[in-house]
């Protein structure tokens, strides 16, 4: 499933009265930049405030003086990944939204819960920064057309989803899984939130953190395990029939079979796992549905693929916002973007949702439907690898699945990820 959070910088006793406005750095694209975008805009007007949007690839980085003291120009920054805020924080140049001097740091986080506050936890006890807009890394696909015709009922639970695989194949009505790793440059990487999911639910948080942050290397035996459960899973219950190698060959753009009841590889497939704002498989056809609000031949359920664990402890992606000059007005905002109604109403064509579990969003896309349903029940969540790791290991982690799918041992794969 991203986040979006807030950070500040250079607090004092008590803020500086603003000047009515807060200059808003947009580390984020898409969709979600617009929903989150809209709904700051929203509430900077109730407080009479007026907001600056400069939309930038990544956050700009700091001033240092003479005397080494690091600022930004943005009054609050918003990036959906963690490393990039604290490589910020780092500097100096944010402020920590436990240290503002108007802001109740419980009362930025008794919406959200206590457990976002670890996700963005400095050296000090602080938090750099909070979250704004969150979305599962994974829900699965299916076509509602398909299952209809085949009698099959959606799955609430683990042990129903295992038992409809073994339904699925016991009536040779195709393959469980559409699953195709060959992405271009990005090949291998829809790997990459499979072995994610499989860590969690078979390591637990603390491996899964350790492994994030580097602690725990790739190659190490208890992600080697995670690697070969989510390789076997993928392949022995799909188009691959048991031959991880056969996947790197099936673009990605080629699971649209499970929308389509003859199929290209002559049997229907049931489910993809994707993101929920992740539509670019589906037919044309399916697509302008969607687009007209039609959700005939496309919803979505929770990803159980790796077992309960992934509904209690989901892995999202998050926007989190971050502040680096500190002010009445930033106050005033960052007082806003953490409580209702904030995040109530994000824009239809997004699929991101509040992380505040009591959101009242109403939109009638049966993905945000989904993210709601776990997010809503969640005790906790945890941050995908795009979220935490550099751009530089995540490619290297492509680069070993693609060795691991095509035979290598994971061990000797991922070798070099850290």
């Amino acid at each position: 499933m991203a986040l979006t959070g807030v950070a500040l910088a250079g607090c004092a006793p008590v803020a500086p009265d603003g000047d009515g406005t807060v200059v808003i750095e947009v580390g984020i694209g898409g969709p979600v930049a617009d929903a989150v975008k809209a709904q700051m805009q929203s509430a900077a007007e109730a407080a009479d405030i007026v907001v600056e949007f400069r939309d930038v690839q990544t956050l700009t980085a700091p001033t240092v003086s003479e005397n080494e003291t690091a600022t930004i120009e943005a009054d609050i920054v918003l990036t959906d990944s963690v490393a990039e805020l604290t490589g910020l924080a780092a500097t100096g140049a944010l402020t920590p939204v436990t240290a503002l001097p108007g802001v109740d740091a419980d009362s930025v986080f008794s919406e959200v819960g206590p457990h976002w506050a670890a996700l963005t936890a400095d050296a000090e006890g602080g938090s750099i920064g909070f979250p704004v807009a969150t979305s599962l890394t994974s829900v699965t696909f299916m076509n509602p057309l398909a299952f209809a015709e085949h009698g099959y009922a959606v799955p609430t639970n683990s042990a129903e989803f295992d038992a409809l695989v073994g339904r699925i194949e016991a009536d040779n009505a195709g393959f469980p899984w559409c699953a195709g790793m060959e992405n271009g440059e990005l090949t291998g990487d829809p790997f990459v939130d499979w072995l994610a999911e499989f860590v969690l639910a078979t390591g637990g948080s603390d491996v899964y953190r350790s492994w994030l942050a580097g602690e725990t290397p790739s190659n190490a035996p208890e992600i080697a395990a995670a690697a070969e459960a989510a390789r076997d899973t993928i392949a022995n219950h799909s188009v691959a029939k048991g031959d991880s190698a056969a996947l790197l060959s099936v673009g990605f753009a080629n699971t649209v079979p499970m929308f389509d009841l003859v199929g290209t590889y002559g049997k229907q497939c049931f489910f993809v796992r994707e993101r929920p704002d992740y539509l670019s498989f589906v037919t044309d056809v399916v697509a302008a549905e969607v687009e007209a609000g039609s959700y005939r031949q496309i919803s979505a359920f929770p990803f159980f693929g790796a077992g309960d664990s992934v509904v209690v402890t989901p892995i999202v992606d998050a926007v989190f916002a971050g502040v680096g000059r500190v002010d009445k007005d930033v106050e005033a905002l960052v007082l806003a973007m953490s409580t209702s109604p904030f995040g109530d109403s994000f824009a239809p064509e997004s699929t991101w949702v509040s992380a505040r579990p009591g959101a009242t969003d109403e939109r009638p896309s049966p993905f945000v439907a989904a993210n709601r349903t776990v997010l809503g029940v969640a005790t906790g969540v945890e941050l995908s690898p795009r979220s935490v790791m550099s751009a530089e290991r995540l490619e290297r982690l492509r680069a070993a699945a693609v060795a691991f799918l095509g035979g290598q041992d994971w061990a000797d794969a991922a070798q070099g990820v850290e």
